[in-house]
């Protein structure tokens, strides 16, 4: 009996994390003005290890739309720029020799539909994910036979409300950030 709940108890950690991973992956996803932790998530190879930008760089925000990169040693500069452009964020990326600007171009209609279509694709995957989990747990489920057939019952229905709440969870985020790349 205990497995079950330490089995339950495991899924909803685990359904957890995938919420909270969409939620950090579509936070990336740029609109009409910089982020502040926008570049937290894109690492340069450093010595052989992955790094933040924010680590090898100093980071000015000029304005809502605008951000300077001036790395602290030169020889990172065109690793960032390309690093930057392998990124595909959408920014009007500009490398001058001495720090790189980053700048928001304005939104087209266009634009907003890709951007929602983008998320809408990580909302579905995340989905898939979590149903995936679900079954995961439910098949290990089955396999504590000695258990009486209402509790299993009992325990599988568990399972689909932790299910079914994290669904809705992550379709709340994606509703979120669908009216944030629509609002002009």
């Amino acid at each position: 009996m205990k497995e079950s709940f330490d089995l339950i108890k495991k899924f909803k950690l685990e359904v957890k994390d995938k919420k909270e991973k969409f939620k950090k992956k579509i936070l990336k996803i740029r609109i009409d003005r910089i982020n502040e932790n926008f570049l937290d998530s894109i690492n340069i190879e450093y010595y052989g290890q992955k790094v933040p930008i924010n680590n090898l760089s100093t980071i000015l925000k000029v304005n809502a739309i605008t951000v300077f990169i001036k790395p602290w040693e030169k020889k990172y500069l065109n690793i960032i720029y390309k690093t930057l452009l392998k990124e595909d964020r959408g920014f009007i990326i500009i490398n001058d020799g001495k720090m790189i600007k980053l700048k928001i171009s304005k939104l087209t209609e266009e634009t907003r539909k890709k951007l929602i279509k983008k998320v809408k694709f990580f909302l579905e995957k995340k989905k898939i994910e979590i149903r995936n989990l679900r079954n995961e747990v439910n098949k290990k489920l089955k396999k504590f036979s000695y258990l009486e057939e209402d509790f299993l019952k009992k325990k599988k229905n568990e399972i689909q409300n932790i299910t079914d709440k994290y669904l809705e969870k992550i379709n709340v985020i994606f509703k979120q950030k669908e009216k944030e790349i629509l609002t002009i």
